[in-house]
Parts: structure tokens; C-alpha cells; sequence
């Protein structure tokens, strides 16, 4: 129901109530004044014929007195006029009491006498002969005047109510709709623009009252939350290209450190080229030799080119694109790039796939290479003497916390560990516990940062003296992602280096 019929009930049902109070009022000290009027009337022409009554009763006997009565009676109009016997008990038509019966036997006007429907009013005097009472003069006189006239102010407090109704809901609903419907329901149009995220238009509605004010109100809000808004996306934007920078700083620090270590990889290989084409060179490789020669060549060539590329691809910023992502064939490749880094560091990899693959997930495969790399450089720093490392790609069981279907990256060091008050910071940002030329303390940060922008989640066991195991939890792409590449051939467990 809206506001305006609301409005208009409410008024409507007040006005009857007003005006049907004051009218029933009114209607009955109407009624109280015509009684009352009438009462003072009969009390006078009962006290005067009953005196006439009684003076030609004693004077001329009772005949003549019922005659006078007789003839007097047509003036008391509307009623009528009875000569009732004054015997022990009151006759029936006596509208009184037995008190007051007993009160005109003993020579004392009662009256007068209304009924409850105030159909009549009744006066009763006794006629005296001889100081006796030898009779009552009654006079009753009808009430309908009093009744037509209640009647009528109740017809005509009708009539006035229903006009004042008519009148009050055309200008309710007239003044409603003007005053407040319309600027109510451009207020709401606006609050609906502002949910939808549109905050170009304003409002403008006139007057300075309440109205006035929300509408101010909500055009201010407006103003507010478009300047939020624009707040928010330039910080928004800044964030993201911080980000950005961020990780890709993240990429350079592993790049700067298999730097060196591509260095002494690549000098075996130059030295096998260089001195295969002294040998083309001075002439001591010839016909089968010089072929020969040219095939070492070759492969050396194209095995320092891989290097390369795959240290290229990994510095490069990507382009934010997500699609399915073989997390057996990442970790394969993230293990081969930083193979040489393992070998003179003393650590043997390994890459365990789970059956039932291939394990993919929906991302974006440099910053899903970026957290591999990081995780398996710390797993390296964090055996300083050598061990194992080990990978692992598997499904995750559901929990209660999630139940989506999860792919894990396990990474599995036999390092130093961490206790526990250095394992509860180490995702937060800048805290390290390296030296100042090996660590800045974002890696993790940056790592932890990737995984739940990927809406996985990462965890980590560690025991000092015993090692460190950091488990990524991704969601697992779905039939459909996962049709998109074709799925890596290859051994299940394999080892990398």
C-alpha cells in the first residue's frame, strides 16, 4: 500500500471518527434540551389544569370536572390527558413507581417520567376535592420530535463527514502525490542509479523541507561515493602495477641468481664449440671428422639456446592471461631451469605426478612458475650441504574448510627446518631471515600473494633439524579447461637435475 492511501485511510478514518463523535454529542444534548423543554412545558399545563381540575371538581362535582378535562385535553398536543382513579394501587397505565404512587395519594405532584427509548414523557398530578385526592390527572406527551431531531443532526453529521472525507482524500492523495510521491520516487530512482554503480546523475528537488534535505542528503552521498569510487580505482590501479613490479623484481632476484650459475653451465658446452671449430678451422677435421664436428657443434648450440630462452621466458613479464595450466609439466620445467643451481649446490631432485592426472588448474603459468621457483631456490638455499628435494604433484582431499576439488605442489626439502616463531611470519612482507644480500623477505610474500589470486591457498611443515615441506593448494581445472592443452606424455616419477 503506498504512502498516499496510506495517508488518505488514516485521515479519512479520523474525520468520521471526529465528526460521528461530535455529532452523536451534539444529537444528544438535542435531545437532552427538547426533553428537558418539553418536561418544563407539561409540568406547566399539568400544575395548571390540574388546578382548574380540582377547583370545578370541588365546585361544580366530578361530571363537570371530567368535562372541563374533556375539553381541555386537545390543547396538550402531541400527548394525551387521562383522569386516572385514585384507588390503593396504581393502575397499569401509570408510568411511575409504587413510591410514587403512594406520593400522589398523599396530595404530591411526580414527574415527569422519560422510558429508556424516549418514546414519551409523563407528569401526574392529584386532584384534590375536599382535601382529599380524588383522582390523578395525567398528561403524557410523545417524544418523537426529540427522536426526528436526533435523527436529522445524525443524518446531517453523516452528510458532512462523508464530504469532508471526499474532500480531505482528493487533497491527501492531490498533495501526496505533488508533495510527496514524486520527489520520493526520484530519491528512489537515484538510491537504485547509486546500487547499480551509477553516479552521474543528480537529483533536483525544490523546497527547503524534509524532502528537500534527503534530497540534498543523497546528492551529497552521490558526490561522495563517486569521489571514493575514483579514489579507490586510481589506488586500485596503483596497487596492481606495484604488484606487478613486484613479482617481476620477485623473477629478477631468481634471474640474477641462475645467472651465474647459466655462466659455468654455458662454459662447458663453448669450450666443446670453440675447440670443434679450431679443429674445422686449422684443417685437422675433415670429411667424416668436419661432420661430426658440425653435429657437436649443433647440439651444444642448441642446448646453450635453451638455456637462454628458458631464462629469457622466465625474467619476461607475461601477459596477464589465464588459462590451463599442466602442473606436472611446470614443475618439470621449473626443476629443468634450475637444474644446474641444484647440481653444484649438491641437491638431488626429484618429481613425483600422482596417477590419474593430467593435474591442471585455471591461471596464469609465469606467476604459478614464479612461486615454483621460489619455493625450490629456498628449498636449495636451505641446503647449504647438499640432500634431497622432492615434488610432488597430487590431488588434495576435500576438507570442511573447502570442498572444492584441489590439485597440491609439494615441495620437500631435508634443510635446516624453522621453529615456529619463524615459521608464523614468513609470508609476511620483508621479513627475512637471510643476510641482506640474499634475501629481501618478499619472495614468500609474493608467493602467498600469487596462490589466493589463484583462490588456492599455500601451507607449511617445517622441523628444525629435520626439513621443510611447503604444500600449494590450487583449485582443479574442469573437464572443459583441461581439454584445452593435451596433456604432457612421460614417465609418473622421474628425476630432474
Amino acid at each position: 500500500m503506498r504512502l498516499a492511501t496510506k495517508l488518505t485511510l488514516a485521515l479519512t478514518i479520523s474525520i468520521f471518527v471526529v465528526v460521528g463523535v461530535h455529532g452523536l454529542w451534539t444529537a444528544r444534548v438535542a435531545v437532552g434540551r427538547m426533553e428537558r423543554d418539553r418536561a418544563r412545558l407539561l409540568t406547566e399545563r399539568a400544575d395548571l389544569l390540574a388546578a382548574a381540575v380540582s377547583e370545578a371538581l370541588n365546585r361544580e362535582g366530578e361530571r363537570n370536572a371530567r368535562a372541563i378535562l374533556g375539553r381541555t385535553a386537545d390543547e396538550v398536543e402531541p400527548g394525551r390527558v387521562a383522569w386516572l382513579q385514585a384507588t390503593g394501587a396504581a393502575p397499569p397505565e401509570f408510568r411511575g413507581s409504587a413510591e410514587d404512587w403512594s406520593r400522589l395519594m398523599g396530595n404530591q405532584g411526580v414527574g415527569p417520567f422519560v422510558d429508556s427509548s424516549h418514546r414519551f414523557i409523563a407528569m401526574y398530578r392529584p386532584l384534590v376535592r375536599d382535601g382529599k385526592v380524588a383522582g390523578v390527572l395525567g398528561i403524557e406527551s410523545s417524544a418523537q420530535a426529540a427522536q426526528q431531531e436526533s435523527r436529522a443532526i445524525l443524518m446531517n453529521t453523516a452528510t458532512i463527514a462523508l464530504v469532508l472525507a471526499v474532500v480531505c482524500a482528493l487533497v491527501i492523495l492531490l498533495g501526496t502525490h505533488l508533495l510527496v510521491a514524486r520527489p520520493l520516487a526520484e530519491v528512489t530512482q537515484q538510491l537504485r542509479r547509486i546500487a547499480s554503480d551509477d553516479l552521474t546523475g543528480r537529483l533536483h528537488v525544490r523546497g527547503a523541507d524534509q524532502l528537500g534535505e534527503l534530497a540534498n542528503e543523497v546528492n551529497q552521498l552521490t558526490v561522495g561515493l563517486d569521489i571514493a569510487r575514483r579514489r579507490i580505482e586510481d589506488e586500485t590501479r596503483r596497487r596492481v602495477a606495484a604488484t606487478a613490479q613486484l613479482r617481476h623484481a620477485g623473477r629478477l632476484k631468481v634471474v640474477g641468481q641462475l645467472t651465474a650459475s647459466i655462466a659455468h653451465e654455458l662454459g662447458t658446452p663453448l669450450n666443446v664449440v670453440s675447440g670443434r671449430a679450431h679443429m674445422i678451422a686449422i684443417g685437422v677435421a675433415k670429411d667424416e671428422v668436419a661432420v661430426e664436428c658440425a653435429q657437436i657443434i649443433e647440439r651444444q648450440s642448441a642446448r646453450m639456446a635453451e638455456r637462454i630462452r628458458g631464462l629469457l621466458g622466465f625474467a619476461r613479464k607475461g601477459v596477464s592471461e589465464r588459462g590451463s595450466v599442466d602442473l606436472a609439466h611446470l614443475a618439470d620445467g621449473s626443476l629443468s631451469l634450475l637444474g644446474h643451481m641444484m647440481h653444484r649446490a649438491g641437491v638431488v631432485p626429484s618429481l613425483e605426478v600422482s596417477e590419474g592426472g593430467p593435474w591442471r588448474t585455471r591461471g596464469i603459468t609465469q606467476e604459478l612458475e614464479q612461486v615454483l621457483a621460489n619455493l625450490i631456490t629456498n628449498a636449495i638455499q636451505a641446503m647449504p650441504g647438499g640432500g634431497r628435494l622432492s615434488l610432488r604433484v597430487r590431488p588434495a582431499a576435500a576438507s570442511e574448510q573447502d570442498s572444492r576439488p584441489l590439485v597440491c605442489l609439494e615441495v620437500e626439502d631435508e634443510g635446516e627446518g624453522m621453529p615456529d616463531e619463524v615459521r608464523a611470519r614468513i609470508f609476511v612482507p620483508f621479513f627475512t631471515t637471510k643476510e641482506a644480500s640474499e634475501g629481501t623477505g618478499l619472495g614468500l610474500a609474493v608467493c602467498a600473494d600469487i596462490v589466493r589470486e589463484h583462490e588456492g591457498r599455500i601451507d607449511v611443515d617445517s622441523k628444525p633439524g629435520v626439513g621443510t615441506t611447503f604444500r600449494v593448494f590450487l583449485p582443479m581445472a574442469t573437464a572443459e579447461a583441461a581439454a584445452e592443452a593435451t596433456p604432457p606424455a612421460g614417465p609418473e616419477t622421474h628425476a630432474a637435475g
